[in-house]
């Protein structure tokens, strides 16, 4: 998967969708090896995903998305610098958890570096 990820400040979904998501989606379709894109427009960001297979050619396919983007960026609003990202699935934390103390009037420890010292 690599994705193209392009901020634009202020503008509503609808802009962002055809000021920046079509002109890369447009860019993208030149790419070969390229097996499908999923594209979401909100408010301020734009988000491209480009899916391929993975294969002996990765490293040359997201150079060439890179490529793509970059002749995109002449259609693209000027204060919009898209970025690309090149990752799997496995890149993506799996669980992600948060904790905090409840119920206690000790502070939690403030150091990660070793096991706490509170009795």
């Amino acid at each position: 998967m690599v994705s193209v990820l392009a901020p634009y400040q202020g503008a509503s979904p609808d802009m962002v969708e055809k000021q920046v998501v079509q002109p890369i989606e447009d860019s993208l379709e030149a790419v070969d090896g390229i097996t499908g894109v999923t594209s979401t427009a909100s408010e301020g960001n734009a988000l491209v995903m480009a899916s391929f297979d993975y294969g002996p050619d990765t490293k040359q396919l997201v150079a060439d998305v890179q490529q793509a983007v970059n002749r995109a960026r002449a259609q693209l609003p000027e204060d919009v610098d898209p970025q690309v990202v090149a990752g799997s699935t496995d890149d993506i934390p799996t669980v992600v958890l948060a904790v905090t103390p409840t119920g206690t009037s000790r502070p939690w420890p403030t150091s990660s570096t070793g096991p706490s010292s509170r009795t």
